[in-house]
């Protein structure tokens, strides 16, 4: 996702836009329609998939989880205007699967509740994919 958007420009395009028509008042009150259903309709309780942004021991890492809450608060945590959640390592139960393995295994149910619990009202259904911690990164 391309986070450089050049305001000027797309200022200066919609302006173009308005001075072009015959009507501008029409454009803008249809706009400003536009904004306040969109608005409305954040207020609603909604389901869906989200990559979680979460610091882990001060790593980041991204979880995707199924989640459900008000739309404006899927949409905070969607463009991260939220922040990132701190966890902990010890508190996640994680376990190495075998002496050669790199990589801690974090159980996702502790994950989700640990999200759940520092997340306000974002109540987490399922964790599709859980983050690979190193091992010397949690050091």
């Amino acid at each position: 996702m391309n986070k450089n958007v050049n305001w000027t420009k797309i200022g200066d395009v919609l302006r173009q836009l308005l001075l072009s028509v015959k009507s501008p008042v029409f454009i803008t009150m249809l706009a400003l329609a536009f904004m306040l259903w969109y608005a409305q309709k954040l207020s609603y309780v909604y389901t869906t998939d989200l990559s979680v942004p979460v610091r882990i021991d001060g790593e980041p890492y991204r979880v995707k989880c199924i989640v459900e809450a008000r739309g404006t608060e899927i949409w905070a945590k969607r463009f991260a205007i939220g922040g990132k959640i701190n966890l902990s390592l010890a508190e996640l139960s994680p376990r190495i699967e075998s002496a050669n393995d790199e990589y801690y295994t974090i159980s996702p149910a502790s994950l989700g509740s640990a999200i759940m619990q520092r997340a306000g009202s974002l109540k987490v259904i399922e964790v599709l994919e859980t983050p690979q911690v190193s091992i010397n990164s949690a050091r």
